[in-house]
């Protein structure tokens, strides 16, 4: 492939998932107003607890194998059918096995909860069972940078999605009944993906699927076994992530997680561009990376870098003058102390799209292990500052916490990538 068809892929992909995103984005935003109107600053911060709780222990399923499926089927297509497999079977013993620790701790940490939040919280285990199965359906079309389908899995989705929040909520009900919509989304999506994906695989030249019987269960832990280190990345980067709305919860309660996710909800949307450039330009630099043209991959990320910085400076400037105006015409005006904390918060977006690119390039370039090491780290740092900060601060300490914890990660994730780049090699 020339590099002019290369670049026309990359800039195609790019624009497709930017508007699955997009989708994605759409559903964090909509979603949000939604609830904010019809369940209350209370309620809104419930929803938010469940949904950050979903992203926690999902990754204690997910391990790993998106990024990994990723990588290793754009490497040999020819074995798609049996990894999606392979990992689906993964993925339930997972989430077996993340169940039974989960439900004991709920049963010990949220005791004195509202009923409701209980009972969405009961089905957070099914929930992330279901998305994990359908993230490696993803994975195997973003492999062949396929990445059309997944645009239209996620339009359907977050259409259907956004329907039942608005008919639940306006018909009262409360946050369970919500998370139950969800688990049926979910599910719906899973059953037409696999039947795309099936449709898909068919007109593709694979090789038969020789593993039977007890050999699938060996494969499934081969696999947890290859995959687990960028699992440990993917773990430690969302706990690292979600840990303010978790110790606000603890801390300051519902109220001010609605208060602070309301904000949040922005930062969300503007990682979606970058998000979408790194979707479709992991399996290209895999490939790459795997074909031996390091002088190449290592050219394309300094530009991306740039335009990373570039970005995350353009997202401060227009955020801090509209944050008035979206919190008040989106949120209400019972939402207006979330204003001064998307003012600073949206600071984070620099920080950020520079980690999110250099946890890329290391995955593709096989360094995955050394993501996990930084962002404990990372983690060990905004924990301490949020246990301190936000009795102290309250939701700005939780603001300047993830703001200091994101900029030491920037620099070490920059010194990680910059080493290999002045031949030191692998670490």
């Amino acid at each position: 492939m020339t590099s002019t068809s290369s670049q026309r892929l990359l800039a195609r992909n790019t624009l497709l998932l930017f508007l699955s995103y997009l989708s994605q984005a759409a559903l964090g935003v909509l979603s949000a107003v939604i609830l904010a109107r019809y369940l209350g600053v209370e309620g809104f911060g419930q929803y938010a607890l469940v949904m950050a709780v979903v992203g926690i222990a999902g990754h204690f399923v997910e391990l790993g194998f998106n990024t990994f499926l990723t990588r290793e089927i754009a490497q040999q297509r020819s074995e798609a059918r049996r990894f999606l497999l392979g990992s689906w079977l993964a993925k339930v013993l997972l989430a077996v096995a993340m169940a039974i620790p989960y439900y004991i701790l709920l049963k010990v940490g949220f005791q004195d909860r509202a009923d409701v939040l209980l009972a969405a919280l009961d089905l957070t285990p099914l929930l992330v069972l279901i998305i994990a199965l359908n993230a490696s359906i993803s994975s195997v079309f973003i492999a062949y940078e396929h990445m059309n389908e997944i645009l239209l899995f996620n339009v359907l989705a977050v259409t259907a999605q956004l329907a039942g929040l608005f008919g639940l909520t306006w018909a009262g009900y409360n946050v369970d009944a919500l998370i139950w919509w969800t688990v049926i989304v979910q599910m719906a999506r899973f059953i037409f993906s696999w039947y795309r994906l099936e449709r898909f695989l068919k007109n593709k030249d694979e090789g038969p699927i020789e593993t039977h019987g007890w050999g699938w269960l060996k494969f499934s832990m081969n696999l947890i076994n290859r995959a687990w280190p960028i699992g440990l990345s993917t773990m430690a980067v969302t706990i690292h992530t979600r840990l303010d709305v978790i110790l606000l919860s603890f801390i300051a309660g519902d109220r001010m997680v609605g208060l602070y996710s309301a904000a949040y909800r922005f930062i969300d949307l503007l990682r979606m561009l970058p998000g979408a450039f790194q979707g479709a330009y992991f399996p290209m630099i895999s490939r790459a990376e795997a074909d031996g043209l390091g002088t190449e991959v290592e050219g394309n990320f300094k530009r991306a870098r740039r335009w990373s910085i570039g970005y995350g400076l353009g997202c401060v400037l227009i955020i801090v003058i509209l944050a008035p105006y979206l919190i008040r015409w989106l949120y209400t005006e019972q939402f207006a102390p979330s204003i001064p904390i998307l003012q600073s918060l949206v600071w984070i977006m620099i920080p950020l799209v520079i980690n999110d690119l250099m946890q890329t390039y290391l995955y593709a370039t096989g360094r995955e292990i050394l993501v996990p090491k930084i962002s404990f780290i990372g983690i060990l740092i905004n924990g301490g500052l949020l246990l301190w900060a936000i009795p102290a601060f309250g939701m700005m300490g939780a603001v300047m916490s993830v703001l200091i914890s994101n900029v030491v990660l920037s620099g070490l994730f920059w010194n990680m990538a910059i080493r290999k780049q002045f031949g030191q090699g692998k670490m």
